[in-house]
């Protein structure tokens, strides 16, 4: 899978990171999970998306959306900027959402 491989390439830069998709409701994204790790990368796990610091999330090509997005998986990770983008094709994108640090953090 084309996204997995990008996670596992690019996540060796970016440890304590997880996955989601906004594609369809499966949001926790196991085929993407899966394809992740058969490609060597380690995303956290599902109940930890608070504690991450990147999330790799599939989404439309309306990048400005997703800081309005409701889902949990992102919601938990704000405040964050887009980090890096991947163009997929057929309008679906890859986008590395990097946490903003707090200075309580």
């Amino acid at each position: 899978n084309q996204i997995g491989k990008i996670v596992s390439e690019d996540s060796k830069n970016h440890s304590n990171f997880n996955v989601a998709s906004l594609l369809d409701g499966n949001t926790r994204s196991y085929p993407i999970r899966y394809s992740t790790l058969i490609n060597g990368g380690v995303p956290d796990t599902v109940e930890n998306y608070p504690m991450n610091d990147f999330l790799y999330v599939a989404y439309g090509q309306n990048k400005q959306g997703l800081y309005n997005v409701a889902t949990w998986e992102v919601v938990s990770l704000k405040p964050f900027t887009i980090g890096s983008t991947w163009n997929l094709g057929d309008n679906i994108y890859l986008y590395r959402l990097d946490r903003i640090k707090t200075k309580n953090e």
